[in-house]
This record gives C-alpha cells, sequence and structure tokens, in this order.
C-alpha cells in the first residue's frame, strides 16, 4: 500500500462526519471503521481535489457513478499526505494494461471512449477518393476514408502521452488533432496492449477452435461464441466492456459506408491486428479440440445476447 492513516469521511457535503482508517493502494481506496467497509475503485475517479474554504478543508475525491466522498484530517499534514498519495494512486503509469487504465462506469478505458466519441462527431463521414478496383481487397474504399489515412506520428504520440497524463482534461478538439490523427491513437492503443482484448493465448486459441472445426452447426457456433463472451467478461471484464465498445463503434461505422466509403469486410481487416495483437500470433493447430464446453452448455445460457451478458 501508499498509506495507511486516520481520517474523517463524509459521503456528500452535508453528512455526517465518521471517523474510519483509510489505505491508499496503486488504483485502490479502503476506508473502514467499525460500522463500515468500503472499497473504492480509484480506476473510476474523475476529479480529486484539496479544497479549503470555511465550508470543508480537506480533499474531494469524484467518483464517476457522481458519488463524493469528502475526506479530512485535524492535522494538516495528513490531509496533504493523502492528496498526494491519491494522486499518485489514481495516476496510470503505462498504457499497455487495459485493466490499469482510468475506467468509465461501464469499465471502458476514458481513452477509449474520448477517442470514439471524436470520430462519432468529425470521422464517420470522413470520405475522399475512392479506389473502384473490384480485384482489390480494398475495392470501394476511400483513401481518406476514416481508419484508412494515416495520421501525423507527432500527433499521434503526443495525443497518447497526454491521454496518458491526464485522460480527462486533455484538451481532444479540431484545433488540435484530426480525426486521422484520434483514429490512428486508438488503433495504436489496441495493438499496443499486453494483453490484447480477446484475452490470454488461450482465449486466442479457443476462439480460434471454431475456425478449424467444420461439424459444427451454425446454431452451435452462437451458442460457443456466447460462451467464450461469458467467460470473457467473469476474468477479463475491462477487456470484455471494451471489446464490446469497439464492436458497436465498428458496426455504426459501417453502417454509414455509404459516406465513409468503409465497409464491415474493410473494418474488420483493419481491427483484426488490434483486436487479436501481434503477440497472439496462432500457433499451428494439429488437432481439432472438442468445443462441447460451451456448445454443450447450460439451456439457460443458450438464448444469451450480448446484453444479457452485460445483466449478468
Amino acid at each position: 500500500f501508499i498509506l495507511l492513516t486516520k481520517l474523517n469521511v463524509q459521503e456528500g457535503i452535508n453528512a455526517e462526519k465518521q471517523q474510519a482508517i483509510a489505505i491508499v493502494y496503486p488504483g485502490r481506496f479502503v476506508i473502514c471503521s467499525d460500522t463500515i467497509f468500503d472499497e473504492v475503485d480509484l480506476r473510476k475517479y474523475c476529479s480529486l481535489t484539496y479544497q479549503k474554504s470555511e465550508e470543508f478543508t480537506g480533499v474531494v475525491l469524484c467518483l464517476v457513478s457522481n458519488r463524493f466522498l469528502y475526506l479530512s484530517s485535524p492535522i494538516s499534514k495528513l490531509t496533504d499526505m493523502l492528496y498526494s498519495c491519491l494522486r499518485e494512486a489514481t495516476k496510470v503509469k503505462i498504457l499497455t494494461d487495459l485493466n490499469c487504465q482510468i475506467l468509465t462506469s461501464q469499465n471502458v478505458p476514458v481513452l477509449v471512449e474520448r477517442f470514439i466519441n471524436f470520430i462519432f462527431e468529425h470521422g464517420l463521414e470522413s470520405k475522399g477518393k475512392i479506389i473502384h478496383d473490384k480485384s482489390s481487397e480494398y475495392s470501394n474504399l476511400s483513401t481518406s476514408s476514416i481508419y484508412r489515412q494515416a495520421g501525423q506520428e507527432t500527433k499521434i504520440k503526443q495525443l497518447l502521452n497526454e491521454f496518458l497524463e491526464d485522460p480527462f482534461n486533455t484538451s481532444l478538439t479540431r484545433e488540435n488533432y484530426t480525426e486521422h490523427d484520434v483514429a490512428n491513437g486508438l488503433k495504436r492503443f489496441l495493438r499496443q496492449l499486453e494483453t490484447p482484448l480477446l484475452g490470454t493465448r488461450q482465449n486466442y486459441d479457443a476462439w480460434l477452435r471454431s475456425t478449424v472445426d467444420s461439424s459444427i452447426t451454425p446454431d452451435q457456433l452462437i451458442q460457443y461464441y456466447r460462451g467464450l463472451l461469458v467467460d470473457l467478461k467473469q476474468h477479463f471484464p475491462v477487456h470484455y466492456a471494451t471489446l464490446r465498445k469497439m464492436l458497436l463503434h465498428i458496426q455504426t461505422v459501417s453502417m454509414l459506408s455509404d459516406r465513409n466509403g468503409m465497409i464491415l469486410s474493410n473494418l474488420v481487416s483493419t481491427f483484426a491486428p488490434c483486436i487479436i495483437s501481434q503477440a497472439l500470433a496462432p500457433l499451428p493447430m494439429t488437432t481439432t479440440t472438442p468445443m462441447n464446453s460451451y456448445t454443450n452448455e447450460p439451456r439457460e445460457r443458450r438464448g444469451l445476447s450480448l446484453d444479457d451478458i452485460d445483466m449478468k
């Protein structure tokens, strides 16, 4: 842990003060006393301020669920230490670990959420000269379509570094970045993850089995994929939430392909290396592992949609 101290806790400015022991860990903040035990996920904070006024003097921690914690101590040096330690605990050290990012209430990294929102606003109708070569894999694809055109390398690096420092307050505007800078920043962020969106090597191999078993029926394949998604959500909840967000975004871009030139097959070719990543390049598969663990899954799981999985 980073800090262990006594402090006063208020759940809102008008709430009653409670004395408690506070333990600050990287990404976590534990408050405990005889009557309360609260483990706060610091990855879901949205602001941290040191307030000094007649009404309150201390640290105000705001979470993405619109929850406000007022933390104070009669010893000013302890309050100073608490603020410094909480700042350290909420700081993102690297961009290659999805679980260490600052998250929204839906478990999606703020970086991913803001990049997608920017592209939704400025890049969905990005379209230039169209390629009409039917023999090409990229037929009907615009040379400047979103996710097709390269951004400026210096801008992409600057963008990712700024979001590493402060994902909430980084200025993300057309004056600073183009939609292509942001789109390439999003792809690079996903591609450089140590554990890609599909999870570990075992997860990847499980997904790959569906492509080598020719006897599986479409209904069995759907059941199998549902089982994999349930497992991904259970063991890698942030990966699951981010994968879901990205798939919905890809679908949205493809639905406007008449405006941006990016049909679904082109988007799949673009994002496959980002979702799987080079770290999980396929291994030779000499046997077809049975998929009974998912195709014979319990009846209550067979009809699950993504929305159903989210509710569990």
